[in-house]
């Protein structure tokens, strides 16, 4: 997938630190639910001490934007999720840091793989 498509997205279900199940606003009152997998991030799995720590973090990042946010989305991971950035909702004078970002910030590793 080359191409980059952008999306209003809300929180529905928050599975661990880097993935999540998204509503997201494809336009024209049409909205899908996806299992999104963040990219750029590769953070402990929940049914570890560190796996829920982090995973309480990421659920304050979408706490502090009211469970939404913009995500770019980027490719298809080999479990069928959706790979996407995910950027705070846009609002003038909004420079919060992306979801990645505030992660690796607090301990994530970062990930390349696909």
């Amino acid at each position: 997938m080359n191409n980059r498509y952008h999306y209003a997205a809300k929180l529905l279900r928050l599975i661990d630190a880097d993935t999540y199940e998204l509503d997201i606003d494809l336009g024209f009152h049409i909205h899908a639910q996806h299992r999104i997998r963040l990219a750029g991030v590769d953070c402990p799995e929940r049914g570890t001490a560190r796996g829920w720590q982090t995973t309480v973090k990421a659920a304050q990042w979408w706490s502090n934007h009211e469970g939404h946010a913009q995500i770019h989305v980027i490719a298809y991971d080999r479990y069928g999720r959706i790979v996407a950035e995910i950027h705070p909702p846009q609002q003038p004078g909004n420079e919060a840091p992306d979801l990645a970002a505030w992660l690796l910030g607090r301990g994530c590793k970062p990930y390349k793989g696909k």
